[in-house]
């Protein structure tokens, strides 16, 4: 059986270590990018030469049209997809006092319109008979809700419920599970030492990391009977409903 994944925001961060992961795995990637062509090639690339299959494959998720647009690129060289994870996300700051529909709008473009979309298309191009796989990247900030980073909060709120539904209304050709992790990687003007820790500022002292998170993502293809949940890797971060973003309280 041909395993095929396509990996939004597949380029960089987070996605680009699912990518490898999954290439190493056995399965055929379909790397998404839009603005980093280099990046997406470079991951292909490291697939390849790790023995490997892969494919970069460009979309503006901000563009409703842009969701059939990838699928159909990626039918063109897999022939089906058999998996879906919903990684790529537009992150940026803003508070209440500052918010705008222009952010609203962008969020909920990248967020969650285009995760719906794709799992639409995702379902009508799985042949009968076929057993598919949906993983919604979510953040674990859903289950502790701050003011900071409003926009996204409330974009990936959304897909935590979307989640569930789409388990419901999928079923029981395809499964949809969602990962939720706690802060991963240094982002923005963030120093290594505050990075470090914002990252063991948790109950455990230890946070999330790519490898995790990819391992979890094989747990949820490894559980035929897993279907709507969440698995949160925040090392309990989200048990201290914290007032504000980590990235602000270290």
């Amino acid at each position: 059986m041909t395993k095929s994944v396509l990996i939004t925001g597949g380029a960089k961060r987070i996605g680009a270590g699912l990518a490898k992961a999954l290439g190493k795995a056995g399965w055929h990637v379909c790397v998404h990018f839009n603005q980093s062509e280099q990046s997406a090639a470079a991951i292909v690339a490291d697939i390849e030469t790790a023995g490997g299959v892969a494919n970069a494959i460009h979309a503006n998720l901000e563009d409703p049209a842009a969701a059939s647009q990838l699928v159909e690129q990626c039918i063109k060289v897999t022939g089906h997809l058999t998996c879906l994870v919903n990684n790529a996300s537009i992150f940026q700051y803003d508070g209440i006092e500052d918010i705008s529909a222009k952010a609203l709008d962008r969020h909920h473009a990248v967020n969650l319109r285009a995760p719906m979309l794709l799992a639409s298309c995702f379902a009508e191009q799985l042949p009968e008979g076929q057993i598919g796989n949906i993983v919604n990247i979510l953040d674990s900030k859903v289950f502790a809700p701050n003011p900071d980073y409003l926009s996204y909060t409330l974009s990936k709120v959304a897909l935590t419920g979307a989640t569930e539904a789409l388990a419901m209304a999928l079923a029981p050709r395809i499964r949809v599970n969602g990962v939720a992790p706690g802060i991963t990687l240094l982002s923005g003007e963030q120093s290594e030492s505050r990075f470090q820790k914002a990252h063991s500022t948790n109950p455990l002292k230890q946070g999330c990391t790519i490898e995790q998170i990819a391992a979890s993502i094989q747990l949820i293809l490894d559980c035929p009977a897993m279907t709507g949940e969440i698995i949160t890797i925040d090392g309990g971060q989200r048990l201290q409903k914290l007032p504000r973003d980590i990235a602000f309280l270290t």
